[in-house]
Order: C-alpha cells, then structure tokens, then sequence
C-alpha cells in the first residue's frame, strides 16, 4: 500500500508541474495577488486536492471490509465496455479519452461503476498529464448547489485552497477530467436540470474530458448528444476467477469457493457470478449456506443474514446490537429496515443526512407500531449490522441493490389496496428499467401478487386499445401512443456510405406501458431485448440520404451541409410524424419496422404471455373457489 501512495505522490507532483504555468496564465489575468503569491497558493491547492482524493479513491470500503479501508488494486479487477461493437479497455483510461472527450458509462446494480471511477482518478494520475476532479453528483441531493457548485465543494472538502473564481478561471484550460459519479443517484426533480448543467459545462469548457457514471434510465438516454453510451460489460469466467483470487478472505473458504467457481458454479450460476457485487456475496454466503439459491430474493436473505451475523466478514465476531435492549428482535428489527428502504426509495432517496434517517425511523415505528430509541437503532444500521455507511455527512446503503431487497419485502407483506398503489406508483415513476431490481425480486417473492395486481389489468387494457389491429398497425400504435420523440442519428463513413440509426425516447408521461412490456419480456423469456434500434439504414449516396430526409420533410440546409462535409449529425421529430411518413411510403415501413424488430418481437412476445398467464390465474381462480366452497 505504502508503495502505491508513493508512486501516486510521484505522478501528482509530475501532474501538477505539467499544467501549473497553464493554469497560472488564466490566473495571472484574473488575479490581484502577486505572481509569485498565486503560484505557491495554487501548487499548494492542487497537490493538497490530489494527496487526499487519492487516499480517499485508493482506499475504500468493501462488503468484506467494513470497518477498515483497504487499497483498492487489493480487489479491484477491471472489465471492459462496450458501445455498439467497439469493445473499449477500461485498465487504462486513455484509451476511454481516445474514444470521446465525452463518455456515458452504464451499467446496473453490482457491476462496479463507482469502483471503475475510482480506478480511473488513479489510472488519471499514473497516465495521464491532466488533473482529475471526482464528484460524486449524489452531493447535490437536498441542496440548491449548481453543478459547478458541487465541484468546487468537493475539491474544498478535500483541501483545495484557491478561491472559487480562480479555479473558474482554469476551467478553459482543458486541464482536467471530470468523473461524475452516480447521475441516477440525482434526485428525479434535479435530473433535467442537471443534464442541462453537464452539456453547458461540456459544450463551454470542450477542451476538458467528462465521464458520467449511472444505471440505465430514460433520464440517461435524453438529452446527452456529444456522450459516447459504453455499457460495463459482465464478468466472463476467468475475469470472476480473477476476482476471488485477489479478494482478502479466509483461504480454505475461498479455495473450496475457486473449486466450484471453476467446476460448475459459473455455468450454473452466470447472472449472479459475473455480477462483482453478487459474486462477493456468494462467497460470502459460501460458508454459512452451502447451496446458492435460484431465487434472487433468497440469495439477498442470505447475504444480510451473513452481515447480521459478522461486523466485518474476515473476523467471526458478532456486535451486539444496542436495540437488543428494547426487545427488538431480529424479526422488529428487519421490519423496520425494510419500511425505511420503501420510504426512502419511493421518495427516490439514495442518500440522507441525519435529520432524514430520523424522520425515516421514526415514521417506520409509527406504521410497524414498535417502540425503541431512534439513535441507537441508526448506531446499530451503521456499526452493528453494517447495512448503511457514513459518506461525509450523508447516510448511503452498503449497495442499493440491498435498499431495493428490503422495498420489495415490504412490498410483500402489505394489503391487496396498498400494493396495487404502491406497484401503480413505481412503474409510472419511470423507475421499472433493467438496472432497477424492485419488482424483480417482487416479482421472485410472489409471482402471483405481481401478476394479479399489475401485469394482467394494464396489459388486458392494452390488449383492448389494439383489438382488430393487424400487426403493423399495432406497431404504430404503440410507437405514437408511447414515445415522445424519434431521434435519427446520421453517420457518415470514410467509403461514402451514410447509415440512419433511429431511436425511440420515452415521455415522463408515458412510460408505463412501456416499462412493463419489456420488464415482462424479461422475467418470462429471460433475455433482454434491447431497448432501440437493432439495425441502421444504409445509403450509398448522398442523395438517397437527401430523398429519405425529404420523407419527413427535413430541408435544414445546415444539417445537410454537416453531412455533406462528413459530420455526423442528428434530427428529432415527433411520432406522428414517422408514423404519417410510414404510411405513405411503403419501403419506409419496412425500413423501420425492421430497424424495430426487437420492438415487434417485444410486442409478440408480450400478447403470447398475456393470454397464458390471464388463462392460468382463471384456472387458479376455479380451483380456490370449489376448495374453499364450503
């Protein structure tokens, strides 16, 4: 450990040194103070910034260690990205800056996008010439900080010392990386005005690098023109291997673990082993259960039983907890984890300060008529089961994927009328995406809740707004009824052929329809369609390129001009629009109808489940009755 912080401490200064006379040019300009006063003022700062984020990002917390941070190449095995069929390296992070100055990195629950980010501020030092700045946009939360706010507080909060209108000044001087950590830990009423804060910031200080880091959303696919998508790709065998070998823990544990890793467990077992956050908890759970189970909810039981048993997984030692005095229980003790977790996530909270968590404990003791003090069960959250942690001032869980666990489970044991709304609640919050696991692991817990309360109301009511309509017609549909905007992207490649990629994007108002047609794709045919186009359409001309723009009646001199000087550009337009133009020209329809094949192939599978599922719950329903005819 002491190695890499010299060897880190050796390429800041390095760092420091290459950009400092850059950085002072803006200052001198802006400044009152003495050349010679700015530049120890400024060196000083920086290197200040640089010692501690890099203590703070090379140190870290895990599901093993919890109580004692331990060096992050301890662990950390790196995967690559992906984006369209270009496969991207993410060891080194020069190779993300010479695919864009701008990057999307996406990914669900466990993958380890907050791990990468902190890989790449320290792959930045050792590789790079530029000064990466760390935000973790989760701190704007319950605060009325812009984004550029949020920088600088971070940077002050680790030790930067020049004054804020100083380091604005520097911003031009394309010396940085921006790593924004968690854009879908952002409160859903700051989203929008984030993004816009992060294109103003791209599109006026170009000359810097920006990484965004988030699950998949609708939020993340709008608004981000400029952003490369690279999609965290999941652990192949060997990467999984990799990863248990290096992770610190019990070595006859570990080895018994390796044996069925190699064997069996991995082909048995591939969504949770090439997922790092499950594959820690499977070992984990390895020597308490000895089978993994099928059932994600089962596995997420065993995992909090096993953090409830130890304080920290490499020592045998359970803390008692201080609500052991109230008579609690274990039984008491989870209900009102589980009530916090569906407070807070319905309200779109990942993280809460002091005052927040009280005012969620105490509402969960009101609605679980319990009776205990409220500051020794948040000591026992933090210190005794572990399941929440103290990031600065603010309350984050161990992972989300354990504050979506509890939520369903409360889901689970509430009445018919309160799951209706609360399952009505989510899907039309926008929130039913693939890296959300609420109504999965609802769906694991009691299939037939799901199914009664959600699934087969909104899809018969589907099922009757399209009754008589043949299958193109269904297609437009659902296109106009439940999209917003088709945006084209046009692509222009150095042998003279064009390519048009279309791409549907969801309204806030409209989302449901569409959330649950692809949540039930996933759950009943156990793959994931993707969500936009499968295919592109190509011309070989630039005039064929003009005659299906003038389908839809685009004349933009300048997007052509772009276009005809080798740009790649984009244009949205409404889907009446598309539809309007599909309907008049027939070799259009085909073309988009095939460049949407995942979408008709959605739509299929989706009528095909709903006349089996509606006819089993109408079995179910016969049986009951003459079982309970008395």
């Amino acid at each position: 450990m002491e190695q890499t912080q010299f060897d880190t401490s050796k390429f800041m200064s390095e760092i420091i040194q290459k950009n400092i006379e850059t950085i002072l040019k803006g200052i001198f300009k802006f400044g009152k103070d003495t050349a010679a006063d700015i530049q120890v003022k400024t060196l000083y700062a920086y290197k200040t910034y640089l010692t501690r984020a890099a203590k703070k990002y090379g140190e870290v917390k895990t599901l093993i260690h919890r109580t004692n941070p331990i060096n992050l190449y301890e662990f950390y095995v790196y995967t690559n990205l992906k984006c369209d069929k270009d496969i991207i390296s993410a060891k080194d992070i020069n190779d993300l800056m010479r695919y864009n100055t701008c990057n999307m990195v996406l990914g669900s629950g466990g993958t380890g996008k907050s791990t990468l980010f902190k890989h790449l501020f320290l792959s930045s030092l050792m590789h790079t010439d530029k000064i990466p700045v760390f935000v973790p946009l989760r701190n704007v939360n319950g605060t009325d900080h812009s984004l550029i706010d949020c920088i600088y507080e971070e940077l002050v909060t680790l030790g930067f010392t020049l004054e804020k209108d100083y380091f604005m000044q520097s911003l031009d001087k394309g010396v940085y990386i921006f790593l924004f950590d968690g854009f879908d830990e952002v409160e859903d009423s700051r989203q929008t005005k984030m993004i816009r804060e992060i294109d103003k910031l791209t599109c006026k200080y170009n000359e810097n690098y920006y990484l965004v880091s988030s699950r998949q959303s609708d939020s993340v696919s709008m608004g981000w023109d400029g952003f490369s998508e690279l999609t965290m790709l999941p652990l192949t065998k060997e990467k999984s291997i990799e990863l248990i070998e290096k992770l610190p823990y019990d070595n006859e544990i570990k080895d018994g673990f390796l044996k069925k890793l190699k064997e069996t467990l991995y082909n048995d077992h591939e969504s949770f082993c090439n997922n790092p956050l499950l594959l820690t908890l499977m070992l984990m759970t390895f020597d308490e259960f000895a089978d993994i189970p099928q059932k994600i909810h089962v596995f997420f039981g065993q995992a909090f039983d096993v953090l409830n048993l130890k304080h920290d997984a490499i020592k045998p030692y359970k803390r008692p907890k201080k609500t052991d005095s109230d008579n609690l229980g274990s039984d008491g003790f989870t209900k009102i984890l589980e009530t916090i977790s569906a407070l807070s996530y319905l309200e779109n909270k990942v993280s809460f300060n002091s005052s927040e968590l009280n005012d969620y404990i105490v509402k969960a003791k009101k609605i679980e008529r319990l009776d205990f003090n409220t500051e020794d069960y948040k000591s026992d959250l933090i210190q005794a089961v572990c399941i929440l942690v103290l990031d600065g001032l603010k309350y984050i869980y161990l992972h989300r994927s354990f504050q979506e666990y509890f939520t369903a489970k409360f889901i689970n044991r509430q009445s018919e009328d309160r799951q209706k709304k609360i399952l009505m609640k989510i899907l039309s919050s926008g929130r039913v995406t693939r890296s959300e696991q609420v109504l999965n692991i609802l769906f694991d817990q009691n299939r037939a809740m799901v199914e009664k309360l959600l699934i087969i109301p909104l899809l018969k009511e589907f099922c009757e707004e399209i009754t008589g309509l043949n299958v193109e017609e269904i297609f437009e549909y659902y296109i106009e009824k439940n999209y917003e905007k088709v945006r084209f992207e046009i692509r222009v490649y150095s042998d003279g052929h064009f390519a048009i990629i279309p791409r549907l994007y969801v309204g806030s108002h409209k989302g449901s329809i569409v959330s649950l047609l692809f949540f039930v794709n996933s759950v009943y045919f156990r793959y994931e369609l993707p969500a936009n186009a499968v295919s592109k359409i190509i011309f070989d001309s630039i005039e064929k390129l003009e005659s299906f723009l003038s389908l839809f009646d685009i004349r933009d001199k300048k997007l052509l001009e772009q276009v005809r000087n080798k740009k790649s550009v984009a244009f949205s337009i409404e889907p009446v629009r598309l539809i309007s133009a599909m309907r008049s020209d027939s070799y259009l329809k085909r073309d988009i109808i095939k460049c949407f094949s995942n979408i008709t192939l959605l739509l299929k599978n989706t009528l095909n489940i709903f006349k089996q599922i509606e006819k089993e719950h109408q079995e179910i329903e016969i049986i009951a009755d003459d079982l309970f005819d008395f």
